[in-house]
């Protein structure tokens, strides 16, 4: 089957690259799963993150700071 969104060409790349077979009700709930979160992630790459401190790095061998 043909893609025919560039969602489906990249789900079908993704696809083949790691040699993955998907039937049509599998790429079905990946393409479900991806507009469900699209209007986010559109919205977290459209926000201006330039003011933003980064997080400090976190030290998982050691109990949180209080």
């Amino acid at each position: 089957m043909e893609p025919d969104s560039a969602f489906q060409r990249y789900v079908q790349g993704g696809l083949e690259l790691f040699g993955i077979e998907a039937d049509q009700t599998e790429r079905s709930v990946m393409e479900g799963v991806f507009s469900v979160y699209r209007p986010a992630l559109e919205g977290l790459l459209a926000a201006d993150l330039e003011g933003v401190e980064p997080e400090r790095p976190i030290d998982l061998s050691r109990a949180p700071s209080e």
